[in-house]
């Protein structure tokens, strides 16, 4: 629908491209339209996830306002600790050369990079979470 309107979103209904030098990051966001996204890593290192389910996104909300942060536009990396002070509950992984990762609509992420690029692309799935 957005490809026949003539309007792109990046990562949504065109590919996008993380391009990654050791040590950068993808600061905490949701995917464009809380999608959810499909990350192939084409190496040639790893990238280390975190990732949080987008039941806990008001928590996260609240976490950013107290450090006058804006969830949507700031730019922010959540603190292990402060996850842990919270009671939020996280994945954290390594996504290896090769290794397809699916995020889930809504959820919460970041990324690092040991090296190496990720291609992005959003999805939509005949039965998109609510």
């Amino acid at each position: 629908m957005l490809s026949y309107m003539g309007h792109k979103i990046l990562g949504m209904n065109t590919i996008q491209l993380y391009m990654k030098v050791p040590g950068s990051r993808t600061p905490g966001h949701q995917e464009n339209n809380n999608m959810s996204a499909l990350n192939l890593n084409i190496g040639p290192g790893d990238c280390e996830w975190f990732v949080v389910p987008k039941e806990y996104w008001g928590v996260f909300h609240e976490i950013c306002e107290r450090n006058k942060i804006n969830f949507l536009t700031g730019s922010w990396w959540p603190l292990i600790e402060d996850l842990h002070k919270e009671n939020i509950p996280f994945y954290r992984f390594f996504q290896r050369p090769e290794d397809l990762v699916w995020v889930n609509a809504g959820a919460i992420h970041w990324v690092q990079a040991k090296a190496g690029a990720t291609i992005s692309h959003g999805t939509l799935v005949s039965k998109q979470p609510e």
